[in-house]
């Protein structure tokens, strides 16, 4: 059994419409891990971080040869965040159990819990982005994902202030409508 609390912040560079771009926020998780052998460990865990919740389940089998292991990770969480990741994990020391290797040698470090709080939160800020736009009159064929394709459709409205890019003049294109 595991759990980790702490504080995260994100900063974004711009201000966005509809959700905080400096949040500083509760990050936590807690976990539950298996080991049904000696070299096969199942794990699940439910994280919450930055208001956003995320539910992961994990397998990871020590094979024969020495060191080597076979992972897979499934999770979903808020706002329609998910994946799927296989992979391929190289243990490097003496020879042991995956069992052992894990409580003496390889302890949890919190950088996992880091990456999947901000991609819980750009999901966030995706969907709630997506839902913007066309409040905007901009079509749902003019854009993909809010948070890659925001530069191609900001210039067709007056985004809100403080302008979200500092400097730049505001845009003339003929989509470009006033609030």
């Amino acid at each position: 059994m595991g759990a980790f609390a702490g504080v995260g912040q994100i900063n974004y560079a711009n201000t966005a419409p509809l959700i905080d771009t400096n949040p500083t926020r509760f990050i936590g998780r807690v976990s539950v891990d298996y080991y049904p052998i000696k070299d096969l460990r199942a794990g699940v865990s439910y994280t919450a971080a930055f208001g956003d919740n995320l539910g992961r389940a994990e397998l990871e089998y020590q094979t024969p040869i020495r060191g080597l292991a076979l992972t897979a990770e499934a999770a979903k969480g808020d706002h329609g965040y998910d994946h799927l990741l296989f992979g391929v994990r190289y243990y490097f020391g003496s020879k042991k159990s995956l069992r052992d290797r894990q409580r003496q040698d390889d302890p949890p470090g919190f950088m996992q819990q880091v990456l999947q709080g901000l991609g819980l939160y750009g999901a966030e800020y995706n969907q709630k982005g997506n839902a913007y736009l066309p409040s905007q009159g901009v079509s749902s064929g003019d854009y993909g994902s809010y948070g890659s394709d925001i530069e191609s459709v900001w210039g067709r409205f007056t985004p809100p202030s403080p302008t979200p890019y500092p400097g730049t003049p505001p845009p003339t294109t003929p989509g470009h409508r006033d609030r």
